[in-house]
């Protein structure tokens, strides 16, 4: 074995213990033999105590080497180590680079697809191409529910999934749901029923978004494997103080239930019941266990009851945030069709021809005057040489010449104008991508493919003025 010069100065305390060890051990026999010589010790206790000094000597310096070798082996071991936690980190920042890329590049034709969807079914179109394109957005909206999951999940298995608690309201939050997947009970002749909620007072505080997804995935799966009867929302209180709140949400329905043995596997990834229900339902298997792991990460648990024949029960508990002073006032459009956002002067901004025809029909049919930019630095030249001519800009973000972030940043910065609301148009759904345009000056995030509806929500939310006319 080879030792460096470097790697020995390291243990230098343990040779000056050896040799210290010898010199005491030497004295003691320089002692001893003064001794024998005064005849007050025999020659065999000599020998004895010079054996004894031999040996501890020997082995102090035998095992002074064996720890200088585990030293070695140790420090080899950790620069292992190292490299394969480098390797590993390399590894899911490549991953993380794929998804981002992949969410780009399949939400943008998505986006594309379900907004000439979205803008044919206002058309005066004959009942049955009416169906058609119902059928088209139907579609697009399955193909893109299996895209989030996919992409969720691996997210979640990367640890790049984050909770964003904040003030919401759960009425608002069950109205929506029901608005969304409502229609979709009805046309299976099924009754989405949301029971009265207790009386909370003040705001909740934790993550709506991630509350939502859960219920969504909850309540489809519900309609998806009911053929008649009803699927019942509840939502009961557990506990309650001045800071933290407890929510039992239970969504119940009359469906085809489930054999108690595959309960237990029913939240693992790519699990379903059993092989038919994926070729009777279909289903990537990812929802519940993607919920599972939602619910965990907001200190939560997720159970379900259900008999064969008798239905399921899901249910999961929630500890929240509360906050009894504050009181949330949702403002609410006063219809999803017709001139709302009249006179709303809207700058648009994408790369992408496509979208911004989309844009531009969806949001003329509301009644604004839309400006259309095909990369940051023209809306960036809009805005320099028309400061005030715009109430909001729809910015995309990945786009040549000029990304969103850049022109964001030039509009906060060089022009000033802080309190313009930036809404950015994104395929990106990576929370380092978010987080970069949050750090830039935008107001809010809109996703790709983008609804209609939830488009002019969120117009309508960052426009307060728009309350206040006739």
């Amino acid at each position: 074995m080879t030792i460096r010069l470097r790697d020995a100065r390291r243990f230098i305390p343990i040779w000056l213990l050896s040799i210290l060890v010898s010199v005491i051990l030497v004295e003691c026999i320089v002692i001893t033999m003064d001794l024998l010589l005064m005849g007050q010790v025999t020659w065999d206790y000599l020998l004895t105590a010079l054996v004894a000094a031999v040996l501890v000597s020997g082995l102090m310096n035998f095992f002074g080497a064996l720890f200088l070798a585990q030293k070695q082996q140790l420090e080899v071991t950790n620069q292992a180590l190292e490299a394969a936690k480098q390797s590993a980190q390399a590894a899911n920042q490549a991953k993380s680079e794929f998804l981002s890329n992949m969410s780009h590049e399949i939400r943008t034709p998505m986006n594309g697809i379900l907004g000439i969807a979205q803008l044919l079914e206002r058309e005066p179109l004959s009942q049955e191409q009416l169906d058609l394109v119902g059928r088209v957005r139907q579609s697009g909206r399955s193909l893109l529910a299996i895209i989030n999951d996919i992409l969720d999940f691996s997210k979640i298995e990367a640890g790049q999934l984050r909770i964003d608690p904040h003030p919401f309201q759960l009425g608002s939050l069950l109205a929506h749901l029901a608005n969304v997947l409502g229609p979709s009970a009805l046309a299976k002749g099924v009754q989405l029923q949301i029971e009265p909620l207790p009386d909370l007072g003040g705001a909740l505080i934790g993550d709506s978004l991630r509350i939502e997804q859960v219920l969504v995935n909850l309540i489809g799966n519900a309609i998806k494997f009911t053929e008649r009867g009803e699927v019942r929302v509840g939502v009961t209180r557990l506990g309650l103080d001045e800071r933290r709140i407890s929510l039992r949400f239970v969504v119940k329905d009359t469906g085809i239930g489930i054999d108690p043995g595959k309960l237990d596997g029913l939240f693992q990834p790519f699990t379903q019941a059993d092989g038919s229900i994926t070729r009777r339902f279909g289903g990537t298997g990812l929802g519940l266990s993607i919920s599972k792991r939602l619910v965990e990460l907001m200190d939560g648990q997720i159970g379900v009851e259900s008999l064969p024949g008798a239905g399921s029960t899901f249910w999961f508990e929630l500890p929240l945030g509360y906050n009894e002073e504050l009181k949330l006032t949702a403002k609410t459009m006063p219809g999803e069709a017709g001139p709302i956002l009249a006179g709303l002067r809207i700058l648009v901004t994408d790369d992408t021809q496509l979208n911004r025809l989309i844009a531009e029909k969806a949001l003329k049919n509301r009644g604004a005057l839309v400006t259309l930019a095909s990369n940051g630095a023209e809306a960036l030249e809009c805005l320099r040489d028309h400061s005030q001519a715009f109430d909001l800009v729809l910015m995309d973000i990945q786009m040549p010449v000029m990304d969103g972030l850049e022109a964001t940043r030039h509009i906060r910065r060089e022009l000033g104008l802080t309190r313009l609301p930036i809404i950015a148009l994104t395929a990106g759904v990576m929370a380092e991508e978010q987080q970069a345009a949050r750090d830039a000056g935008v107001t809010d995030f809109m996703g790709k493919p983008m609804d209609l509806n939830q488009l002019a929500e969120m117009i309508w939310k960052y426009c307060p003025y728009l309350d206040s006319r006739p």
